[in-house]
């Protein structure tokens, strides 16, 4: 038996693999649903040194008409390594106003057809664009220093605590739509 895309949607939100929020608000007809990847690899220099660290971040991005998006992204998962094993996939969901939010995160519309995310760190910052053209799209990532700094900080996968890190590069990105 095949199921539909609904009917999957529903099933794994019923499992618990992702929130029947999620599902149901991402099922809506007319809402816009792109998913966007990107692979980066970096070396962690405090607490410990570790190089050549691998992670990959799954985002599926819902523009709805109401003007709110909603996103459900993926951190870690089979693609992300610490040290050379596995990191644990985790989820977030959040469904948020087209716009400035608290933090100064949030998607904005830049263009007709170009959506821009902020996304602070204490000290860095990355900017993801999202470029539609007709039914495909483009995901660009950007990792940028704030002034004065040398390190960028992000929470360890595996204990949610800040770590430092150099040589951070955007490996691959990848953009489709539905």
């Amino acid at each position: 038996m095949r199921l539909g895309r609904d009917s999957c949607m529903k099933f794994l939100a019923f499992l618990g693999v992702i929130p029947a929020l999620a599902c149901c608000e991402a099922m809506a007809a007319g809402d816009t649903v792109i998913h966007v990847t990107f692979d980066s690899t970096m070396d962690m220099v405090e607490p410990i040194v570790m190089l050549n660290l691998v992670s990959r971040f799954e985002k599926t991005v819902v523009l709805k008409a109401d003007g709110t998006v909603g996103e459900i992204m993926n951190y870690g998962g089979t693609q992300s390594s610490v040290g050379g094993g596995p990191t644990p996939s985790r989820d977030e969901v959040q469904v948020r106003k087209l716009g400035r939010v608290a933090g100064g995160s949030g998607w904005r519309v830049k263009g007709a057809n170009v959506l821009v995310k902020y996304f602070s760190f204490p000290q860095n910052t990355r900017t993801s664009t999202i470029t539609v053209s007709g039914s495909s799209c483009k995901y660009d990532v950007v990792e940028t220093l704030k002034p004065g700094f040398s390190t960028y900080t992000y929470p360890r996968s595996d204990t949610g605590k800040i770590a430092y890190f150099k040589n951070v590069r955007i490996a691959a990105t990848s953009c489709s739509i539905e």
